[in-house]
């Protein structure tokens, strides 16, 4: 048990928040989580604040996700959000909920009894603004509130004679989407998680830094160019492709990534995407299907991880007032 405790803390000294670096969105990790350029659903929130100066209507989301459940049982990612148009101006207002949860956690004495038992968590609250600046720019800002618990304090004091198992900061996101002259071009830009000292878990004044990303996309959505070369029962198909760079770790790595989505009879989704995120690379896979202002989403990002992972899929429920913010 004092081993778990150790490389837990170990783990989270190098690697800091990673649950920030989880993509949200069935529909986004579906396309490869390339989403900075498009930003056009409530997960703008997360990826690109800016996307909300040009969402004109009520757009509101939930994802649930088990996280490799293989490393331990009961890992579970859930984001939620939602974005709301001002009625003046052009102006609208976001919020975004990230939880991650590592499971249930039993601890024991050196006999084997039980001595108690806890679930470490994250959670990460972002309040966004954006706003329409000229007819094809728009800029966005979040604030973020983060926190984590590790383990109890109990726990502290009995295994590692310390006290303070949990940590919280705040930090901030800003972004920028203009689009082009060429139609249905859009290109992004935002910097995430930026601000922060980092998290102190324990007494000892060492403060473990967050996740602090810079995002660069592009979003093509080709019906203003193609729909008459298309057959009729295509009424959308968008392109994606994202370089996000890391800026806290000393390697400074580059994630690259690009994805599809095809649409047919404003019903249903078909998306395919390419992820290279470290040594995770591979495929990924999505469909959606709309009922009205409803619109339930699939996703599958299983190819990228080397080990294989039976329970890695994602489930969206997402409503938009006008179906899409455009």
């Amino acid at each position: 048990m004092i081993y778990f405790l150790l490389l837990m803390i170990s783990s989270f000294s190098e690697a800091g928040e990673f649950f920030l670096i989880i993509s949200p969105g069935a529909r986004q990790v579906a396309m490869g989580s390339a989403f900075t350029g498009v930003a056009d659903d409530f997960t703008a929130v997360y990826y690109n604040p800016a996307g909300l100066a040009f969402c004109k209507n009520v757009n509101a989301g939930f994802m649930y996700s088990p996280w490799l459940p293989e490393l331990w049982p009961g890992m579970k990612y859930i984001y939620t959000g939602g974005i709301v148009p001002l009625p003046i101006g052009r102006i609208s207002l976001g919020i975004g909920c990230s939880y991650f949860n590592a499971g249930e956690t039993v601890a024991t004495d050196e006999n084997g009894n039980e001595i108690g038992r806890w679930e470490s968590y994250d959670y990460a609250i972002i309040l966004s603004y954006g706003e329409e600046i000229t007819k094809n720019l728009g800029i966005g800002v979040s604030l973020k509130y983060i926190y984590s618990f590790l383990v109890p304090d109990w726990a502290y004091w009995q295994f590692l004679h310390e006290h303070g198992g949990d940590a919280e900061t705040f930090a901030f996101d800003w972004g920028m989407l203009y689009k082009t002259s060429i139609p249905g071009l859009s290109v992004g830009v935002s910097s995430q998680n930026l601000g922060s000292a980092g998290l102190c878990y324990i007494e000892n004044g060492t403060y473990y830094p967050i996740p602090s990303l810079i995002r660069a996309g592009v979003g093509f959505n080709a019906m203003p160019l193609f729909k008459k070369r298309l057959p009729h029962f295509i009424t959308d198909l968008k392109f994606s492709a994202d370089l996000v760079r890391d800026l806290v770790d000393e390697q400074h790595e580059n994630w690259y990534s690009g994805g599809s989505e095809i649409t047919f009879k404003d019903k249903f989704s078909l998306r395919v995407g390419y992820l290279k995120k470290g040594a995770q690379k591979g495929r990924t896979y999505g469909c959606g299907v709309i009922f009205g202002p409803l619109q339930i989403d699939i996703a599958s990002d299983a190819d990228i991880y080397k080990s294989s992972t039976s329970n890695h899929w994602k489930i969206q429920v997402n409503f938009n007032s006008a179906h899409s913010c455009k």
